[in-house]
């Protein structure tokens, strides 16, 4: 039996589409089909608004065309910025095989451009040549490494760690910790005050130095075990023990 042909009609089509399927000789219509996905690599980057890029396909460079980010969900909500590297391989996706319409997928990997780590375990993000986070999941383990300084700011509070040093700016700083250490010299610009008593002992030189006067209110001082506080007193050669200082 002969198959009966039906116009595309019968078959439905989205509204305002043609039932008449367009006309193309074999040549355009190979080149519509190449065209649907191309392999490339970026050669132009366009950073300002609207981002673009162009991509070289074999002797085709294409026009700016947009590249597909993680995300692009505006200012409300979660988006991701990343420039394509020059070089950078890419798939080039035009819908109806019109290159006009492209965008560029960035982030296949090749020989001169590798991926950061060979481990079915991690995840890593490489920022630089020498910045880079990485997660490692059969670890538990989050390393993240950079050269220069991380700013980490949330409010008010400002944490910046250089390799010369960490400042801590915040309105308010609690430890909460069963046992501290400080390894190095601590100097303290405002008031100290503890609550819980104080002990130590003398550094290299065998003595503790403080300049200017101190005040004691309460209790006594001991050295050795003997009371030199307001109360000590000292043997009378008269007999007795004379009064405490005046």
């Amino acid at each position: 039996m002969r198959a009966r042909w039906r116009p595309r009609v019968a078959l439905g089509t989205m509204a305002g589409m043609s039932d008449q399927a367009p006309e193309h000789s074999p040549v355009e219509l190979y080149r519509l089909l190449a065209n649907l996905i191309r392999e490339g690599r970026v050669e132009e980057v366009r950073p300002g608004r609207p981002a673009r890029c162009r991509v070289r396909a074999g002797e085709l460079l294409t026009n700016w065309v947009p590249w597909i980010s993680l995300a692009a969900g505006g200012g409300q909500q979660t988006r991701h910025w990343r420039v394509p590297a020059i070089g950078e391989p890419c798939l080039l996706f035009s819908p109806e095989g019109d290159l006009g319409q492209a965008s560029a997928l960035v982030g296949s990997f090749s020989e001169d451009m590798p991926q950061g780590s060979e481990s079915a375990d991690v995840e890593r993000h490489d920022f630089s040549a020498t910045d880079y986070w990485e997660h490692n999941r059969q670890d538990d383990t989050l390393v993240l490494d950079i050269a220069q300084a991380i700013t980490l700011r949330v409010g008010t509070s400002t944490l910046h760690i250089t390799p010369e040093g960490t400042t801590l700016t915040t309105p308010e700083y609690t430890v909460d910790s069963a046992q501290t250490t400080f390894t190095g010299a601590a100097t303290v610009e405002g008031l100290f005050t503890f609550n819980a008593g104080i002990a130590g002992k003398a550094g290299a030189s065998g003595k503790n130095s403080v300049q200017g006067g101190m005040d004691f209110e309460g209790g006594q001082i001991n050295h050795d075990g003997k009371n030199i506080g307001g109360t000590h007193a000292h043997p009378d050669p008269h007999g007795g023990n004379t009064e405490g200082p005046q």
